[in-house]
């Protein structure tokens, strides 16, 4: 796990009425999760500036939030679309076996003989398991199940390495 980084946990999604509250589209677990960090992080490809957390409600199934000195709608439309980061030391720690998929990112993959396999490039749910995906060296991706023990045999967050046992790969 590297020091200072920072995970991603959704995204200004519209201004919310005139007076700076915005519609926050939330990727968390349960979704309201995303409110109990006060301190977040908003970025794109050009800035990245910290905020403070002012005020929120949840309304139905959307969570709409007011941040510290965003105080009408011209405000609130400038964050449209940024990226909501909460520093990786903020979140709870995990039970053994149980990862943030954001710590997995760019973890090299070997098989259980040893021979890499690739990079994680991303995770996804699709209900039953999560799925790693992997890029090759071939710039291929490869998908494989993440169940512990049965295929991925191994996690190491210190080496940033994950050793799998998956016969679709050979």
């Amino acid at each position: 796990m590297k020091s200072g980084k920072k995970i991603l946990v959704g995204k200004i999604s519209n201004p919310h009425g005139i007076k700076g509250w915005v519609k926050v589209i939330s990727f968390t677990d349960p979704i309201e999760n995303i409110l109990s960090y006060k301190k977040w992080t908003l970025s794109d490809n050009e800035i990245e500036k910290t905020c403070q957390l002012e005020d929120s409600r949840i309304q139905g199934n959307k969570i709409v939030i007011k941040l510290e000195g965003v105080n009408d709608r011209d405000d609130a439309d400038l964050l449209k679309n940024l990226q909501i980061k909460v520093n990786r030391f903020d979140l709870p720690k995990l039970d053994e076996n149980s990862y943030y998929w954001g710590d997995l990112i760019d973890f090299n993959v070997i098989d259980t003989k040893g021979k890499h396999v690739g990079k994680v490039d991303s995770l996804f749910s699709t209900g039953s398991n999560d799925v790693l995906v992997i890029i090759d060296e071939a710039k291929e991706r490869l998908l494989v199940p993440f169940i512990m023990e049965e295929v991925i045999k191994c996690v190491d967050l210190a080496k940033e390495l994950i050793s799998i046992d998956w016969p679709d790969y050979e």
